[in-house]
C-alpha cells in the first residue's frame, strides 16, 4: 500500500460542484464539521497535514460498494506545537456520481463506515 508522508498533497481534484468533505460521523471530531467544495477540503487538509511533524498517512484497504468507496487508512505523527503522538486506524467513505467525487465522510471506527455502505452489519 502506498504511504503519504506531510509532503505530498492528495487532494479532491476530481470532484463536482457542490463537493463536500464531512467530518460530522467522526466521533469526537472538535473541528469545523463540513467542509464545502474543493477549497474547503484543500482548507482541511493543509491545517490538518501542517499540524504535525514526521506525519505518514497509511492506505491499509480499500472496498468497493458501488457508488461509494471505503477507504480504512492509518496515520501516525506528531503534533508540532505539542509534541503529542498521533496512532489510529480510520476510514472515509468516498461517494462517486458520474465518474467523479461528490462527497467524502470521515469515520472513527472503519466498521462505521462498512456498515454505513452495507458492506458489514
Amino acid at each position: 500500500m502506498r504511504t503519504l508522508r506531510r509532503r505530498d498533497r492528495s487532494t479532491p481534484r476530481d470532484s463536482l460542484p457542490g463537493f463536500v468533505w464531512d467530518m460530522s460521523k467522526y466521533e469526537g471530531w472538535p473541528e469545523e464539521q463540513r467542509y464545502e467544495g474543493v477549497d474547503g477540503a484543500n482548507r482541511f487538509l493543509d491545517d490538518w497535514v501542517g499540524a504535525w511533524e514526521d506525519w505518514e498517512l497509511e492506505i491499509r484497504d480499500i472496498y468497493d460498494a458501488g457508488d461509494k468507496v471505503v477507504v480504512v487508512a492509518y496515520q501516525r505523527g506528531r503534533a508540532r506545537m505539542t509534541g503529542m503522538t498521533l496512532d489510529m486506524t480510520f476510514a472515509q467513505t468516498w461517494t462517486i456520481r458520474e465518474g467523479r467525487l461528490t462527497r467524502m465522510d470521515m469515520y472513527s471506527d472503519p466498521s462505521d463506515a462498512l456498515k454505513a455502505v452495507g458492506l458489514e452489519e
